[in-house]
């Protein structure tokens, strides 16, 4: 997804939250947010040095009651080098029930959702399990969240068919609100891919790094 791809994804996210809040009196308390980000990811495959492979990201979170909560995320990784053309792809829409629910950053939250993860040339879309949680002081919150995919489908990468194992998705960081309606958040980024080929044996596809962005909320 280029970078003009994100933007128009995020304009119809802003939208998609701004007609969700004019229903406020309908559903009762709606939240939602808009994150647009940067992943300074470097990419290494099994056999292989790591390489740069920083992209653009964009994510969204409503949230109904202060309970119930719908997200969407797209994140990728363009590695360069001798990696070039090894682009990865992650799309995610997860449901999420929060369990611990204090105030809108103090909650942990645990789900289910589908992820598509694509690699070079194909791609395949598999289940997930999700957990996440924030924890603020005053203008400054901590969070972590996670996503594990027991089971990956097939995919014929370059030719060669792979069979997808797992995967797992972990990210941690801090945000700040310098004004209202504004965070701005730094965290660090991992996604890992497990596969099997007949040619090749165990492949691992890991893209990690730092992330940073801004997220605005409705």
């Amino acid at each position: 997804m280029s970078k003009k791809r994100i933007l128009i994804a995020g304009v119809c996210l802003s939208v998609a939250a701004f007609a969700a809040t004019t229903r406020t009196h309908a559903l009762g308390p709606v939240d939602a947010e808009v994150g647009l980000a940067y992943w300074n990811a470097e990419t290494e495959a099994t056999g292989s040095t790591s390489e740069n492979a920083a992209a653009p990201a964009g994510f969204g979170n409503v949230w109904l009651k202060n309970a119930l909560g719908f997200g969407i995320s797209r994140y990728e990784a363009s590695p360069e080098g001798t990696l070039q053309g090894a682009d990865s792809d992650f799309t995610a829409v997860d449901a999420k029930w929060r369990f611990l629910n204090a105030t809108r950053n103090n909650f942990v939250a645990v789900g289910l959702g589908a992820e598509k993860v694509g690699i070079v040339d194909d791609s395949t879309t598999a289940a997930r399990i999700v957990v996440e949680g924030r924890v603020s002081i005053k203008m400054v919150y901590v969070y972590g969240k996670g996503a594990y995919l027991p089971s990956l489908g097939d995919m014929t990468i370059s030719g060669v068919t792979y069979d997808g194992k797992t995967g797992t998705e972990l990210e941690a960081g801090v945000a700040v609100h310098p004004i209202p309606l504004l965070s701005v958040y730094a965290a660090y980024k991992s996604n890992s891919i497990d596969l099997t080929s007949p040619i090749f044996g165990d492949v691992s596809l890991d893209n990690k790094g730092p992330v940073a962005g801004m997220i605005f909320s409705f």
